[in-house]
């Protein structure tokens, strides 16, 4: 039965790579241009006032990220063969899509050209998609259009906005304790943000901070005295003001 249903995913992939690269010329917009994108309907745009290019990024706060959402991100090919065809066994098994496998490319086309729907067909459009935007641009721009995009919580897209939401501070003056939580935020925005906003981390999301921290310190990022201190600032972290949402 396993295998059947193997099959029948590798033609409907098959079958979606003439159909996807048939309207990719025509259907989906550059990248590198302005446009609306598909799940949260926000203009992706370097004109916005939010935007902010790669550079703006601290080092910190980029390898956070990537270590939380796809540390082989400068290796792979716009997709993880290893983990897509795990993620696909476990999905055949449980005859449910509860496993993503996702990249941080494969992140960014869902969110810019497609949409959250929990079907095979999308995630084969997204595989193709991340594969030809990979050879179509640059990793740094990928990137930088991934943090512009991505959702920290209610009308909150891109880190500029979400370190503004979560901390009312820019990039550049995040503490290494902020940015952690900001880092392992994407997995729940808002639900995060709901708590961040209370003033608290819930304990699952606690647990992920400190294991960045612990994984930061070990390739060295952070030393042993700032893991420590942000740890103390775990445990001081009050409640805080909701401060507004800034526009998009």
């Amino acid at each position: 039965m396993m295998l059947k249903s193997f099959i029948a995913g590798i033609a409907l992939l098959v079958g979606l790579f003439f159909g996807v690269f048939f309207k990719i010329n025509s259907s989906f917009a550059p990248l590198n241009s302005c446009f609306k994108t598909s799940i949260h309907k926000f203009v992706l745009c370097n004109q916005n006032p939010n935007y902010f290019s790669l550079v703006d990024v601290p080092d910190l706060l980029r390898r956070a990220i990537l270590t939380s959402e796809d540390d082989k991100f400068y290796q792979h090919p716009g997709i993880d063969i290893k983990e897509t065809f795990r993620s696909l066994k476990k999905n055949l098994k449980s005859k449910k899509i509860k496993r993503g496998g996702s990249t941080i490319t494969q992140q960014l086309v869902k969110n810019a050209y497609l949409n959250g729907d929990k079907t095979y067909s999308r995630k084969a459009k997204e595989l193709l998609l991340s594969l030809y935007i990979e050879k179509k641009h640059s990793k740094n721009l990928l990137l930088e259009k991934y943090f512009n995009v991505i959702e920290f919580g209610p009308k909150i897209y891109g880190l500029k906005s979400g370190a503004l939401s979560y901390f009312g501070k820019n990039l550049d003056e995040l503490s290494i304790f902020e940015t952690s939580v900001l880092a392992t935020s994407l997995p729940a925005p808002h639900i995060i943000y709901k708590n961040i906003s209370a003033g608290k981390l819930s304990e699952p999301h606690k647990k992920r901070v400190l294991i960045m921290l612990e994984k930061l310190k070990h390739k060295k990022l952070i030393s042993e005295e700032e893991q420590l201190e942000a740890h103390k600032k775990i445990a001081l972290f009050e409640n805080q003001t909701k401060l507004s949402v800034p526009a998009h």
